[in-house]
This record gives structure tokens, C-alpha cells and sequence, in this order.
């Protein structure tokens, strides 16, 4: 892969053997979450009944300039066309910077004629900020999957559990918005505080509403 990589068009099967891994900062997405995506399991169980499942469009986001995003989305969208899509769903697996190419992706596909459905967490809404980072109008069809704070929750620390595979001790930092904080190593088997934040870019959870 170059700094330059366009997107990429590859096979479900792709996923399912592991070829995409979860984002190398952010606890957002896991590789086995990215691997054991709902909405691709459920495209593939409509495949050939109420769909045809023509393939994945994968691209990196964080571009420098909005030159580039402008580029990754008109490119994404463009593929989708010549492969003969009506419709795409969307999603993605980071946060702010990232959001950009994504939310372009979305209108460059409504523009070329595909109905393009948006699945995305939101942010903090407080202090009247919008709980998405930039609204289009292109983006009428959204799902969303809510928005997690373990501030907010009051959720504790999660239970202990039997078996641990990977490592048995986790290196803990400090978050300033969290309610509870650990330092230093901790055991990965005992009792460990939830994330601050966690986003379910996927639609794993059963919080998700429906806003058009």
C-alpha cells in the first residue's frame, strides 16, 4: 500500500478470512468485530433473495487535505457505479478527522443515483452541538446507533471473568472524563473499568433508532 492507495473493491469472503483489521488507535473496532460485521452477515443471508451482494468498497480515511477526501469518496462512489449498484450502505470505524471522507462518500453516491443508506454512532450533543460532526442533506437515510459515555451511565467496574485469551495483565491510563480510573498494569482476568467511549459503528447493540 502507498500513501495514495484508492479504494479497494474485494470479495465478503475477504472479511469473513480476516483480511481487514481493526484501526491501529482506537478501541472503536476490533478485527473480530470488523470480521463478525452484523450488516455484512446480513447481506450475505439476503444474497440472492431479496439482494444481490455485489462486493465491499474499503478505503483509509485521515487524509491531510480535503483534496484528497473529496478524492477517496468521488472514487469509492464511482466504483460502486460501474459495478451497477442501486443502493450502499455505509459505514465506518473512527471518529472526527475520519468522519469527512465518509459522510462525502455518502453524498457522492446520492449524487451518481445510488440510495445510500448511513449507519453511524453520534457525538456528545451537549451544549447544543450537532450530534453528527457535519449534516448533509444528501444523508436523508440514516440509522444510528446512539451514543456511549461511561460518564454518563454510572456503569461500575465490569465483572471479573473465567478466561482471558491474550495477555494477562493490561496497561491502564488515565481519562479525565471517565468515572473510574486505574493506573499501571492491570489484571486482565479481575474486575477493570468500561471504556470512556465506545462506538458501535457495526450494529452490534440493540440501542439503534431510525431517523430520516
Amino acid at each position: 500500500m502507498t500513501r495514495l492507495t484508492p479504494p479497494w473493491l474485494i470479495h465478503p469472503n475477504e472479511i469473513l478470512d480476516g483480511a481487514l483489521s481493526g484501526p491501529y488507535r482506537t478501541m472503536f473496532a476490533t478485527s473480530w468485530t470488523v470480521m463478525n460485521n452484523p450488516l455484512l452477515l446480513e447481506l450475505y443471508r439476503r444474497h440472492g433473495k431479496t439482494l444481490a451482494f455485489l462486493g465491499v468498497i474499503v478505503f483509509r480515511t485521515e487524509w491531510t487535505t480535503q483534496h484528497e477526501k473529496d478524492l477517496m469518496a468521488e472514487q469509492a462512489a464511482k466504483l460502486a457505479k460501474m459495478l451497477g449498484a442501486e443502493g450502499a450502505l455505509v459505514t465506518w470505524d473512527a471518529g472526527g478527522n475520519e468522519y469527512i471522507e465518509v459522510v462525502h462518500t455518502v453524498r457522492a453516491c446520492e449524487r451518481l443515483g445510488i440510495k445510500t443508506v448511513f449507519l453511524t454512532s453520534e457525538d456528545n450533543p451537549e451544549g447544543g452541538a450537532p450530534s453528527v460532526l457535519k449534516p448533509l442533506p444528501e444523508a436523508d437515510a440514516i440509522v444510528t446507533t446512539g451514543f456511549f459515555n461511561a460518564s454518563l451511565l454510572d456503569l461500575g467496574l465490569m465483572p471479573p471473568v473465567e478466561r482471558v485469551i491474550g495477555y494477562g495483565t493490561k496497561r491502564a491510563g488515565s481519562v479525565e472524563d471517565a468515572t473510574i480510573l486505574m493506573r499501571g498494569d492491570v489484571d486482565a482476568k479481575g474486575a477493570i473499568p468500561p471504556p470512556w467511549r465506545y462506538d458501535d459503528h457495526y450494529g452490534f447493540n440493540r440501542l439503534s433508532s431510525f431517523a430520516f
